[in-house]
């Protein structure tokens, strides 16, 4: 390790410290969200009673119209949270930099160039069938294979499973940084924001893969604690993340 450089056990320290005393504004934010998700969830719901009519009365047009009002409705949905998550994410960059906010940060993706928000989310969710299609052939042939021998099927099951989680870290770790650049100054466009998460990457990506799996015992607990415990690992994982951005930063400042 090149001297001066953090650890991953110290730049989660410098989030800990950031968050003592500052976990009520992201948590505040986070059952706002999940109310907010509730409450278009039922919307969802409410359209598919409204137009479920049309698509089972026989008629073609009757039918076409339903569902690309539901698809629409169903994209909408998924850039409204997109861009709320963007908010939370301000929230919690902010507390990592010993800034000012507040729980009305929650919105602030939705004043400035939401579209590109969404645009890095959609790139990233992409990203992310890309891998589970290379991942695909596979896990049809672990399903032909076992047809003739159980143990071979298994096998190839297990590296398809392997190989999609591999290529899901890598592209995940190629997008981990590029939110917090865009929401520390969102005028930027996504190609500077890309450009930028490259060259702080360029040399980092052990580091940026080692952090990430050191979260992974912490958030298991989060889920078995149906998602409760998510209300705090969230924040913590998220400032952390930001101050591995901010010394990526400082690093990059130094070296040039």
């Amino acid at each position: 390790m090149i001297e001066g450089k953090k650890t991953s056990a110290q730049i989660k320290a410098i989030a800990r410290q950031a968050l003592m005393g500052n976990y009520g504004k992201p948590v505040g934010a986070s059952i706002i969200m999940y109310m907010l998700n509730g409450l278009f969830t039922m919307l969802l719901l409410a359209l598919v009673l409204l137009f479920g009519s049309f698509m089972y009365d026989g008629r073609d047009s009757g039918v076409l119209a339903a569902a690309v009002i539901l698809l629409l409705s169903y994209v909408l949905y998924l850039g409204i949270v997109q861009v709320l998550m963007a908010g939370y994410t301000r929230i919690c960059y902010q507390i990592a930099m010993g800034k000012e906010c507040s729980i009305s940060d929650l919105f602030y993706g939705f004043k400035h160039h939401p579209m590109r928000f969404v645009g890095l989310s959609c790139l990233l969710v992409l990203s992310l069938i890309v891998a589970v299609l290379l991942s695909l052939p596979l896990m049809i042939l672990s399903v032909i294979a076992m047809a003739e021998e159980v143990m071979l099927g298994l096998l190839l099951y297990v590296l398809g499973i392997i190989v999609e989680l591999v290529l899901m870290i890598v592209i995940i770790s190629c997008f981990l940084l590029a939110i917090f650049i865009l929401v520390e100054n969102p005028e930027r466009t996504l190609g500077e924001v890309f450009r930028i998460n490259w060259e702080l990457l360029r040399g980092n990506w052990w580091r940026i893969i080692r952090l990430q799996l050191s979260f992974v015992g912490i958030a298991l607990v989060g889920f078995l604690s149906l998602g409760i415990g998510l209300l705090w690992v969230t924040p913590y994982q998220l400032c952390t993340y930001t101050v591995f951005y901010r010394t990526l930063k400082e690093e990059q400042e130094i070296h040039r």
